[in-house]
């Protein structure tokens, strides 16, 4: 009998290759072709970015931009609560609305903040 905890045997259940392998198999190819002084020898790369004089492309493809923006702008909407009944009640609503006011103040203060 098998045991369900042995490691898979066989090709069969191995994972395809993925476009991450790929860019992992590219860098480290370039690495080693700069740790081996080899840069001149690999082939040029056409590329629409604007370089400097001097500069060489080693690998172009898909990208995304990540700026370090702040995700707000400091505005928050502050509620206001209206209750009846006994004193109790109401204190307990107007704390619970404080409460909730400047959870939402302090994060949109912290969301104004540059990352």
């Amino acid at each position: 009998m098998d045991s369900p905890y042995a490691p898979a045997s066989g090709v069969e259940r191995r994972p395809g290759w993925s476009w991450l392998d790929e860019y992992l198999w590219v860098s480290c190819d370039i690495i080693a072709d700069v740790a081996e002084g080899r840069l001149e020898q690999r082939p040029l790369v056409a590329t629409v970015a604007r370089l400097e004089s001097g500069d060489r492309v080693l690998a172009v493809g898909p990208a995304t931009r990540l700026t370090w923006r702040a995700l707000g702008d400091g505005s928050y909407m502050h509620r206001s609560v209206v209750a009846f009944g006994s004193p109790a009640f109401v204190l307990g609503s107007m704390a619970g609305s404080a409460l909730g006011n400047s959870a939402r103040r302090r994060a949109a203060a912290n969301d104004a903040q540059p990352r």
